[in-house]
């Protein structure tokens, strides 16, 4: 059994112009925020463009 959870709401904050982009700063940010535990090169993956 996998929970999934919608996690966009989070980045919002981040992204106040509603364009659909964060800084990976801030995405890592927010990732950190919701306790998902990812190893640096995991988070460095999921940010590449």
């Amino acid at each position: 059994y996998i929970e999934s959870c919608n996690i966009k709401y989070f980045f919002q904050g981040f992204d106040r112009v509603n364009i659909g982009h964060v800084s990976r700063q801030q995405f890592k940010q927010t990732l950190s925020m919701l306790n998902y535990d990812f190893t640096p090169d995991e988070l460095e993956a999921m940010s590449v463009k």
